[in-house]
């Protein structure tokens, strides 16, 4: 059983060697970066990114005026 395995994956060549003169050691070291590459997932990749303030449409609404005596002033400080 262990051989049929052995022969599958050595049969499967997932990558062609162009150049150079690469050993099978340094092959398998390349192969097992690119596979913990692709099956890596972190904890920001599965969070869904906030939108930023800036890029809020709500922000685009105009606030509501407020109704007291001196709002005017006050809509020209900061919130």
């Amino acid at each position: 059983m262990g051989t049929d395995l052995q022969r599958d994956a050595a049969s499967a060549r997932p990558i062609a060697l162009v150049r150079g003169g690469a050993t099978p050691e340094e092959l398998a070291i390349v192969m097992v970066v690119l596979a913990r590459a692709a099956c890596s997932t972190t904890a920001n990749d599965l969070t869904p990114r906030r939108t930023s303030v800036w890029a809020e449409r709500a922000r685009l609404a105009r606030q509501p005026l407020a109704h007291a005596p001196g709002a005017w002033r006050s809509l020209a400080l900061p919130r």
